[in-house]
């Protein structure tokens, strides 16, 4: 068995123990705010990020966990020994192995899990998807595609279309709960860091064990990842498919890129999508057992249940 089929360290990656890895990382979840996270303590002086945001080692993306954690430790070294090193990968709580592989390299780690309303975060994930050109079925068509897509052996495909089965949280955080403690994770919501930036982020800073400082506390950082939305996915996957094929080619790449700004007002619109009412009373009810779950799991209600239909 190979390191990519493993979650022991590449035979490869022995290091000293002065090594430089993160004392803390951002395990998900997808969709759910890991990047309004991410900036609010990138502004603490206590703390500090590798340039890229997303790091993928411990799921594997593009086959990183084979690299090594010598590879890893790289990423860290600019970041001095008295600051909080961290990372912040949101596809960690969903995908299996990360854990152990997690558990394997930094068995210390402060875990930090941001979560947001199950049906929410399905919906976006759709639509994120649908802006990326990888989707083209409606959402409806996709929950009934979802579970033999979970059937790929490619783990990329269980990846993008996992809308409805990233939604069941308490399963993998009592799975991250089991390997580390309970202790080493917290939970936080967007609805409240939305509503109450300042009591979630001192929550956050203490788990951290870091000073909870006014560049954390004081504001929101502007909403990212909004964009516009395809008009026709189709169009949009196939638009994004030619654009990937030509970039690489300097006589159609600026031709592409020119029809392709000239044409975007055209092929998208600014706004918000509104899922169907009764698409939403599905996803209510499929969620039902495992938001009871949670709400068990954490000792209290899950900010999202007094929007929730009641039978």
């Amino acid at each position: 068995m190979n390191a990519k089929e493993t979650n022991e360290l590449p035979a490869s990656t022995a290091h000293p123990e002065a090594v430089r890895l993160p004392d803390f990382i951002v395990i998900g979840e997808m969709r759910c705010g890991s990047t309004t996270l991410w900036e609010m303590l990138d502004r603490h002086p206590a703390v500090a990020f590798p340039e890229e945001k997303e790091l993928h080692f411990f799921d594997d993306r593009d086959g990183r966990w084979s690299r090594g954690v010598d590879w890893y430790a790289d990423l860290f070294k600019h970041i001095a020994p008295d600051v909080s090193a961290g990372e912040a990968t949101p596809d960690y709580l969903f995908h299996e192995g990360a854990c152990e592989r997690i558990a394997a390299t930094v068995p210390g780690a402060r875990l930090l899990v941001i979560l947001r309303d199950p049906k929410e975060r399905a919906w976006s994930h759709y639509w994120h998807n649908i802006r990326r050109g990888r989707e083209t079925l409606g959402f409806d068509e996709a929950m009934k595609a979802e579970a033999g897509r979970m059937e790929s052996p490619d783990v990329a495909v269980r990846s993008h279309f996992s809308y409805v089965t990233r939604g069941h949280y308490v399963r993998r955080l009592e799975h991250f709960a089991r390997v580390f403690g309970r202790d080493s994770l917290r939970v936080i919501f967007l609805e409240e860091l939305i509503a109450e930036p300042e009591r979630c982020m001192r929550e956050v800073c203490a788990h951290l064990g870091i000073d909870a400082v006014p560049e954390v506390l004081t504001r929101m950082p502007p909403q990212r990842n909004k964009a516009d939305y395809p008009r026709w996915p189709a169009l949009s996957a196939l638009t994004r498919r030619m654009m990937k094929a030509v970039r690489t080619n300097p006589l159609l790449a600026g031709p592409a890129a020119a029809f392709a700004k000239a044409t975007r007002p055209l092929r998208t619109y600014s706004g918000q999508t509104r899922m169907d009412p009764e698409t939403r009373a599905r996803l209510a009810e499929l969620y039902r057992g495992s938001d009871v779950e949670l709400a068990a799991w954490l000792g209290r209600e899950v900010p999202w249940a007094a929007k929730s239909p009641k039978h």
